[in-house]
């Protein structure tokens, strides 16, 4: 062969294997997600759903954890710095996405909506607060709604039903405060509340149908504020154990354990501390759960927390998009939920019809299942408005609550606070 030759055939072989190696490492591409969930079940399903989708697609995807409360300022400083990963899951679905949106973070996920179909979610109130201007931002995904847990045992002992309205709510706690053993000291409260993370506040917002601003931003509080604000002063005063004032969720759920009251409003993951900590509550019926109360019928609606993937804007982007649509598939979503977090629940339609996820839930199927009504039953449908999250860093329910029971503001000062700084915000933004 003649040098030239042999030179030649050198180089195209070079180029041919430099060809491969590049298709290789196309193939094996890396997406960063950001996960904001720490409880072991979640763990445990998610890195098997995640050694799936490599499995499937050839893409790693690699986990960090951050925590829900600086969620947002970790994504400021990562756009700020060029060091967003690709997909995140919001833990506030609604105002966090939709606000990842508005700061160019997140990618619009109406192609995914499309391709599943909108009947693909529980509610329709998912996706509607994943929008805003016409794009959706975020893909639902996890929900907990909240419910009011009881102490079933209590309750028979009086001859008590589960309370349906505000002033079933009211009587019942008044009547489960008292003294138990005689030394003239209540030992036994209706009512622990969590305070530092606002319930049960949100709880009668939303069962009251209280909107604190209209679709174009226009703040509306008025009447019903003032009946949410005067009946938590009134369960809060006559019926809350007083140490609520310190307690975080967590905080709350082992307390009501522990017997310091008979009431807890608080969402369906409860049943994952309490299947740890006091197993035999299950299996004795010592514990039940209903729809919060509602102030007057046709107001009612349930708070319905929910995660929501994000897809990040950038060079991957289709990856994220695909990674998230693996992660909503029927057959990976019903084994995920099967496993994931007890009271976890699925926003995913096709989840609730898997014979297989109905059999891994079997133990707590009458809280699923109430679960999946009060969703489904739920009028709650507070306006968009991109400020929210602003607004509810000032003036969060956790920071009512405070004023009314700590504080002692009056409701007329807590009132025109609130419409204050829903004013300025809004004002800010504009």
């Amino acid at each position: 062969m003649k040098k030239g030759c042999l030179y030649l055939t050198i180089v195209l072989s070079l180029v041919l294997c430099l060809a491969v190696f590049s298709t290789v490492e196309a193939k094996v591409q890396t997406i960063e997600f950001w996960d904001v969930n720490t409880r072991a079940p979640h763990v445990e399903a998610f890195d098997k759903l995640m050694k799936e989708f490599e499995e499937e697609t050839g893409i790693k995807v690699i986990k960090n954890i951050f925590s829900t409360k600086d969620l947002m300022t970790q994504v400021a400083t990562a756009k700020a710095g060029g060091t967003l990963p690709d997909v995140i899951l919001a833990d506030f679905g609604d105002t966090q996405s939709v606000s990842m949106g508005l700061m160019g973070v997140a990618a619009p996920v109406d192609d995914i909506i499309a391709e599943m179909g909108e009947d693909y979610w529980v509610h329709p109130i998912f996706l509607k607060r994943a929008r805003y201007d016409g794009k959706c931002y975020g893909v639902p995904w996890i929900t907990f709604p909240h419910v009011l847990v009881y102490r079933k045992d209590w309750f028979d002992e009086k001859g008590l039903s589960a309370p349906q309205t505000w002033d079933e709510w009211y009587q019942v706690a008044k009547e489960l405060t008292e003294d138990t053993d005689g030394d003239g000291k209540i030992d036994r409260w209706g009512m622990v509340c969590g305070f530092k993370e606002g319930f049960p506040f949100m709880d009668l917002v939303c069962s009251n149908g209280d909107y604190w601003w209209d679709e174009d931003g226009n703040a509306t509080i008025g009447k019903r504020t003032e009946e949410t604000l005067n009946f938590f002063r009134k369960l809060a005063n006559d019926t809350m154990y007083p140490g609520s004032v310190s307690y975080t969720h967590e905080d709350t759920r082992l307390a009501f354990t522990e017997g310091i009251g008979a009431m807890i409003a608080t969402s369906t993951s409860y049943l994952f501390p309490f299947d740890r900590d006091v197993p035999e509550w299950f299996d004795e019926g010592k514990i039940a759960a209903t729809g919060i109360p509602v102030n007057v019928k046709g107001r009612e609606g349930t708070f319905i927390g929910y995660n929501s993937l994000v897809a990040v804007k950038g060079p991957k982007e289709e990856a994220a998009k695909e990674f998230i649509k693996f992660v909503i598939r029927k057959d990976v979503a019903a084994q995920y939920f099967s496993k994931n977090v007890d009271g976890h629940v699925p926003a995913l339609s096709p989840v609730w019809e898997d014979s297989g996820f109905w059999k891994a839930r079997a133990r707590y199927e009458s809280t699923y299942r109430a679960a999946l009504e009060s969703v489904k039953a739920s009028k709650w449908d507070e306006p968009v408005v991109p400020w929210s999250g602003i607004f509810f860093s000032r003036c969060g329910y956790d920071k009512v609550m405070d004023n009314i029971y700590v504080n002692k503001w009056s409701t007329k000062r807590v009132l025109n606070w609130l419409e204050d700084n829903l004013n300025e915000v809004s004002e800010e933004w504009d």
